[in-house]
């Protein structure tokens, strides 16, 4: 009866059904040829080698439609028109903000301008009040040295 230690090593001297199948996946040395291919002689079928010979020929003709589309007259002036508007878009919104802001400073000064002349009605009425109250002290003085 083998050991425990036996059975180990048995299972890593045994290949497994999975280790046989990966191993016959790689190709060995024999399959590689000089040139490195792993096809190893297999030819591409006709038929398939057309379709991609096609299919990148379609590719081409599109990209060159694409290309001389793209760099057309007609698509550079639009561009250029359209990065003008961009440009003018930014410049309104430039010019915009100072001229908010200035209607902003327009009505706090609208708002103050009567305050002000509140004020200086005040300080006219103040000021004649000043001057009505020296000249009663000023005859308050003068009265009681002429008794």
């Amino acid at each position: 009866m083998p050991t425990d230690t036996e059975m180990d090593m048995s299972e890593f001297m045994m290949p497994t059904k999975e280790k046989d199948m990966s191993e016959s996946m790689m190709p060995t040395d024999k399959e590689i040829d000089e040139s490195g291919s792993v096809l190893c002689g297999r030819k591409l079928p006709l038929w398939l080698g057309l379709l991609l010979l096609l299919a990148a020929g379609g590719l081409l003709v599109h990209l060159i439609y694409f290309a001389v589309r793209a760099n057309s007259k007609a698509c550079v002036d639009g561009l250029q028109a359209q990065k003008e508007c961009q440009e003018l878009n930014h410049l309104q919104r430039q010019l915009n903000q100072p001229q908010e802001v200035l209607q902003e400073k327009e009505a706090e000064a609208a708002t103050c301008k009567p305050t002000v002349a509140t004020l200086r009605d005040s300080l006219k009425k103040d000021q004649a009040r000043v001057e009505e109250l020296q000249g009663e002290l000023a005859t308050r003085r003068v009265e009681p040295t002429t008794r």
